[in-house]
């Protein structure tokens, strides 16, 4: 079992990328736990998840390489896992990505939040339901804007989804839903 990954040792992760990477431009996105450790939201997480779809291709291989050795050498759980490998994401996620900052010829990105707390809930264990409120307390995510996301995608997890099971996913989400209300003070629908 590896150490969780806390602020420290997400900065110097992202540092040690930046340093290595001689590619002509890579973007990653961060996702998930790590993010919310970034913004000061959560203490640890158990991995560093991202994306580097948006890197160019000649570059990937380079980039996965460093993650690679940065695994072992930073004994640090590192995925590329985002939410488009389980769900469908909503319109407009890449224009909510958020910038975090530029290591070396690296741009660090936070993964789409509604993405994010989507996927989240469509895998529905305690810690997700956990993030997800965290979010909306720290107003990352609006509720209502959540909402909207969700019957958007919802239709879509049967053709798309990983697992494609929309029933479970409304589930799941009418759980958050509960949580919500009921932090709100409001009798859940």
């Amino acid at each position: 079992m590896r150490p969780p990954v806390d602020k420290t040792r997400l900065e110097a992760f992202m540092k040690e990328v930046g340093k290595r990477f001689r590619g002509n431009r890579a973007r990653v996105h961060l996702v998930g736990g790590c993010v919310l450790v970034h913004d000061g939201l959560k203490a640890a997480t158990v991995d560093i998840d991202l994306d580097i779809r948006e890197t160019p291709p000649q570059d990937q291989g380079e980039l996965l390489g460093i993650l690679r050795d940065l695994k072992k050498e930073l004994d640090l759980n590192i995925e590329e896992a985002a939410p488009p490998d389980f769900i469908p994401v909503p319109a407009g996620a890449s224009d909510r990505a958020g910038f975090i900052g530029t290591y070396g010829r690296v741009d660090f990105y936070r993964y789409d939040p509604y993405s994010v707390a989507l996927a989240k809930i469509e895998r529905g264990q305690e810690r997700d339901f956990e993030d997800v409120a965290t979010m909306i307390g720290a107003g990352s995510i609006e509720w209502h804007v959540l909402e909207t996301c969700y019957h958007e995608v919802l239709p879509l997890v049967p053709e798309k989804g990983l697992k494609g099971d929309a029933e479970k996913f409304a589930r799941h989400f009418e759980e958050a839903r509960s949580r919500w209300e009921q932090s709100q003070g409001k009798k859940p629908s």
